[in-house]
C-alpha cells in the first residue's frame, strides 16, 4: 500500500530531479528518463509490499492514485498472483514503470512475435506514447509496482490477442475522475 506517512508531494520528487514546475495551461509530456526516475523514486520510498499492509490477500489487482497533476499521474498496483492486465495501450501518452517488490511479466507485440521480458524487484521500463503490453504476475507473492503517465492517461484500448493478431476490443475514456466504455463492444457483452 502506499504509505501517507511517508510520502513526499509530488512537487518534492519534482525539485529533487530539476523537472518542469507545474505548467498552468497545456500539459507537459516528461521524458522517459524522467519518468522512470519518478516511478523508482516512488517506488523506493514512499511505497510498501502488501504483505506489510495487513490485509488479507487481494483477489484481483488492486490500484491506488497516489499523485495527480495537469502533467503526469502516479499509480501503485498491487497484483496477486496469476494476477494480469491484458494487452493494452496508454492512449498516447509517455509512461514508466517500476517493480517496487515480487516480480512481473510484460509480453509487447514487436514485429510479428511478441517479446517477453521479467521485471523483478528493482527493474523497471520507461516507454513512448505508443506501446503496446500485457502486464502478468506468474509469481507466488503480490506483486507491486508504480506507473508514472505524462501527461495523466485519457483513455486505454485493450486488445484481443487470440487468434494470432491483436484486434481493439474495447476503449476505455476517462471522465470526471472515473472510466468509462465507449466505440468498440466490451467483451463481457
Amino acid at each position: 500500500m502506499f504509505d501517507r506517512h511517508a510520502a513526499h508531494p509530488a512537487g518534492s520528487a519534482l525539485r529533487l530531479r530539476a523537472l518542469p514546475g507545474p505548467s498552468h495551461g497545456a500539459p507537459t509530456r516528461l521524458s522517459e528518463d524522467d519518468l522512470l526516475w519518478l516511478a523508482r523514486h516512488y517506488g523506493t520510498s514512499c511505497v510498501t509490499p502488501w504483505a506489510d499492509s495487513g490485509l488479507a490477500l487481494p483477489s484481483e489487482r488492486v490500484f491506488e492514485l497516489v499523485e495527480h497533476s495537469l502533467d503526469f499521474e502516479v499509480w501503485v498496483i498491487h497484483w496477486p498472483s496469476g494476477a494480469y492486465l491484458q494487452m493494452h495501450d496508454h492512449g498516447g501518452v509517455a509512461g514508466a514503470f517500476w517493480v517496487a517488490w515480487g516480480s512481473l511479466e510484460e509480453k509487447v507485440p514487436m514485429r510479428g512475435t511478441v517479446h517477453h521480458r521479467v521485471l523483478s524487484k528493482g527493474d523497471g521500463i520507461a516507454f513512448g506514447p505508443t506501446h503496446l503490453h500485457q502486464v502478468l504476475n506468474h509469481g507466488d507473492q503480490v506483486a507491486t509496482s508504480v506507473h508514472v503517465y505524462s501527461p495523466p492517461i485519457p483513455q486505454m484500448t485493450f486488445f484481443n490477442t487470440d487468434g494470432g493478431g491483436i484486434l481493439p476490443e474495447r476503449t476505455e475514456i476517462r471522465s470526471g475522475g472515473g472510466w468509462s466504455l465507449d466505440g468498440l463492444a466490451d467483451s463481457n457483452e
